[in-house]
């Protein structure tokens, strides 16, 4: 049944943890203690089950988050890093909602969705699964950074991906599908392709690093809406690839080392 684990200022570890049918586990009631868990999983074929996480020191998951599970929320902690899969290409999490952290939620692994809620906060968020999947629009409200990749990963966001409340990193590959992606400051450590189908891809001011490079559409027929791009100066310049078959606006300066 709705049960909750709590231990104040103490660690809450839990190993591998199987929830029944429509049952929320909620760990920790905002005390200044850790989490450390295995794995959890729902049990698959009826009802799904919930996990809430709330405590102020910092969170570990070692293992998967998946079967069944409706939603997954972090209202709290003191950074919170997921090391293995939550959800799956076939059994996504329904929702999972991230509302406050000091410090960074890392998902390290692959992260399948149907939505992911952040109203606000002002923690990092860290995607670098080999696949990042989510189904319905996503609106990060967080003013910390935003890190979309940590090389060569997919990141899909079915229904369109909006950052604008701080700034973003991309290492990867971020595709919407026929939506709009929008993101505020913007560096790319990676070669790395931004790709919206007949969506806008709307970027501010973006940074390259080093010898990558930026590819800015796959062919489809939405619009570009740039700020400004440059390179990193004093060593390999950088690129920048647009292809798209509707509008390109770019309203600043296009330089610093840009081969």
């Amino acid at each position: 049944g709705n049960s909750t684990l709590a231990a104040g200022s103490g660690t809450i570890t839990l190993g591998a943890a199987t929830l029944a049918d429509n049952v929320t586990l909620t760990l920790g009631t905002g005390g200044s203690g850790g989490v450390s868990l295995t794995s959890i999983a729902g049990t698959a074929g009826s009802t799904a089950s919930n996990v809430t996480i709330n405590v102020t020191g910092a969170v570990s998951v070692s293992g998967a988050i998946g079967t069944d599970i409706g939603t997954l929320t972090v209202t709290n902690s003191g950074g919170a890093t997921f090391s293995g899969a939550v959800g799956g290409s076939t059994d996504r999490i329904a929702g999972i909602v991230l509302t406050a952290t000091t410090g960074t939620i890392a998902f390290s692994s692959d992260l399948y969705a149907t939505a992911i809620t952040n109203a606000g906060g002002n923690f990092a968020l860290n995607l670098f699964g080999s696949n990042t999947d989510v189904t319905n629009a996503v609106t990060f409200g967080t003013s910390g950074a935003l890190a979309l990749g940590n090389g060569s990963d997919a990141l899909t966001f079915t229904g369109g991906l909006v950052h604008t409340a701080g700034s973003t990193s991309v290492n990867g590959n971020v595709t919407t599908t026929n939506t709009a992606l929008t993101l505020g400051t913007t560096s790319v450590s990676g070669n790395s392709t931004l790709a919206a189908g007949s969506g806008t891809i709307t970027l501010g001011a973006a940074t390259l690093a080093d010898n990558v490079t930026l590819t800015l559409g796959t062919g489809g027929s939405g619009g570009i809406s740039l700020t400004s791009i440059a390179g990193t100066a004093g060593s390999t310049a950088s690129n920048v690839t647009i292809n798209v078959t509707g509008a390109v606006t770019v309203s600043g300066a296009i330089g610093t080392d840009i081969g």
